[in-house]
């Protein structure tokens, strides 16, 4: 790293991001509901240009709950009240965004 200044910055780049991404998701455990971090995680997974379109679960539902910081239970009753309020659609592996914009105000 001390002969490639490139190879610094590039690693320094990939370290800050890496940080703000763990500093949001502690901020997401402590300061919002269950269903409010589901609906950003779905949200993150839809281009903001489009507003609306398929957001892939890349794996298991119970992973994504524990990454989410909750129960798979409660994570199924988030989806439940995400799709009660006809802002997604799930299938086995993906949830349909209905409208990101309103997604992301849960």
């Amino acid at each position: 790293m001390l002969n490639d200044p490139g190879l610094s910055q590039a690693a320094l780049f990939l370290l800050s991001r890496h940080w703000r991404l763990l500093m949001e998701q502690i901020g997401d455990l402590k300061l919002r509901s269950a269903e409010q971090r589901l609906a950003r995680f779905l949200a993150r997974r839809v281009s903001e240009e489009s507003g609306a379109g398929s957001a892939a679960l890349p794996e298991q539902r119970s992973a994504i709950a524990a990454r989410l910081g909750m129960t798979p239970e409660t994570m199924s009753r988030a989806l439940h009240a995400l799709t009660a309020k006809r802002l997604i659609r799930v299938t086995s592996r993906r949830a349909d965004v209905i409208d990101r914009d309103r997604l992301l105000q849960v």
